[in-house]
C-alpha cells in the first residue's frame, strides 16, 4: 500500500509536471497568448479534480463544515503565499515585461507546490479508498498542461530551458513527501483523509481563480474564446476521466 501510494505520486507530482514542462520548453518564445491559453486548459483540469473528484469523496467521509474548513484552510495558505511572492517580484530589476512573466512563472510555481503537497497527502491518503487511481490521473492530466504553462513563462522570461524543467521536477517533488505523511497519517481516521482532499480542493481553488485565471486573461485577453474553450474541454476531459476509470 505504502508502495503504492508513493508510486500514485511520482507519477502524478513528479513525471505529470517534469513532462509538461518538457513539451513546455519546445514552444518558442513570445508565445504570450500560448501561454495564456495553457493556464486556462490546467484551470478547467483543476476545477474537474475539485469538484467530480475531491468534494464528493471528502462530503462520502466528513461533514459539510470539516469540508468547508479544509477548503478555507487551503485557499488561505495559496493566498498567503502568493501575495508573499508577488511583494517579491515587484521588487526585482530588469525588463518589466520579463519581470511580469517571471512572477507570473513563479508564483504558478509556488502555488503548484503548495498544492501538490497536500494533493500528496491525498494520494496517500486515498490508498485506503476506491478513488486511488482515479486521482492520480485526475492529478496528472492537469499537472502535464500545468507544467508547460510553469515552464513557457520562465523562458519567456529569459530562463534556460534547463532550468525550467528542473524547477518544473522540482514542483512535482512534494507530492511525494506529502503521500507518505498522508499514508502513515490517512489511515487513522476518515476523517483525517476528508480533511487531506478538501485542503487539496482549496488550495487548487485558489490556484484557478486568484492567480492561472488571472494571468490568463492578462497574457491572452479576456474576452479570448480559444482560453474559453480550452477552460471547458479540460473540464469535461477531467470529468471523463472520472467516468471512464
Amino acid at each position: 500500500m505504502l508502495y503504492d501510494a508513493l508510486w500514485y505520486a511520482v507519477l502524478a507530482g513528479v513525471l505529470g509536471t517534469g513532462l509538461g514542462g518538457l513539451l513546455g520548453v519546445c514552444f518558442p518564445r513570445g508565445s504570450r497568448v500560448l501561454t495564456g491559453r495553457m493556464f486556462r486548459l490546467s484551470a478547467g483540469l483543476m476545477l474537474a479534480v475539485v469538484f467530480f473528484d475531491l468534494l464528493p469523496e471528502a462530503l462520502e467521509l466528513a461533514s459539510t463544515g470539516l469540508v468547508c474548513a479544509g477548503i478555507a484552510a487551503g485557499a488561505f495558505i495559496v493566498y498567503l503565499a502568493g501575495e508573499q511572492v508577488h511583494h517579491a517580484a515587484g521588487r526585482r530589476a530588469g525588463r518589466q515585461a520579463d519581470a511580469d512573466m517571471l512572477a507570473a512563472a513563479v508564483v504558478l510555481l509556488l502555488s503548484v507546490v503548495l498544492h501538490n503537497l497536500p494533493e500528496g497527502l491525498v494520494l496517500g491518503s486515498s490508498a485506503f479508498t476506491r478513488h486511488g487511481f482515479v486521482t492520480t490521473l485526475l492529478i496528472m492530466a492537469h499537472n502535464l498542461p500545468e507544467g508547460m504553462a510553469m515552464a513557457l513563462p520562465f523562458v519567456e522570461s529569459g530562463q534556460s530551458r534547463l532550468r525550467a524543467i528542473l524547477l518544473c521536477l522540482l514542483a512535482g517533488a512534494p507530492t511525494v513527501a506529502g503521500a507518505a505523511a498522508g499514508y502513515f497519517l490517512g489511515g487513522v481516521s476518515p476523517f483525517f483523509i476528508a480533511l487531506c482532499l478538501s485542503v487539496a480542493a482549496g488550495a487548487m481553488l485558489c490556484t484557478v481563480f486568484g492567480e492561472m485565471t488571472p494571468q490568463a486573461c492578462r497574457l491572452a485577453g479576456e474576452e479570448d474564446p480559444v482560453g474559453l474553450t480550452l477552460t471547458i474541454a479540460g473540464t469535461i476531459a477531467g470529468l471523463l476521466i472520472v467516468s471512464a476509470v
